[in-house]
């Protein structure tokens, strides 16, 4: 969900964040057999705004990543 304001600041903010699942942290499925599937999946992005014009212009961006691997 993306929720856009007219107001900026006149700092820069910004986040970050990483999400992992790979199938050391996963039990066993009951339709593996005796091996698990391989899954390898990183889902990562940030964010940042801030002023381009003081009180007058302001920039946002933002960027999402998915890398995913499974068996």
């Amino acid at each position: 969900i993306n929720v856009i304001g007219k107001s900026g600041t006149n700092q820069f903010r910004g986040s970050l964040f990483h999400y992992i699942r790979n199938d050391v942290f996963d039990a066993r499925n009951f339709f593996d057999g005796a091996e698990k599937s391989p899954l390898r999946l990183n889902q990562f992005g940030g964010s940042l705004g801030g002023p381009i014009i003081e009180n007058k212009l302001f920039f946002f961006g933002s960027y999402e990543g998915l890398r995913q691997r499974a068996g």
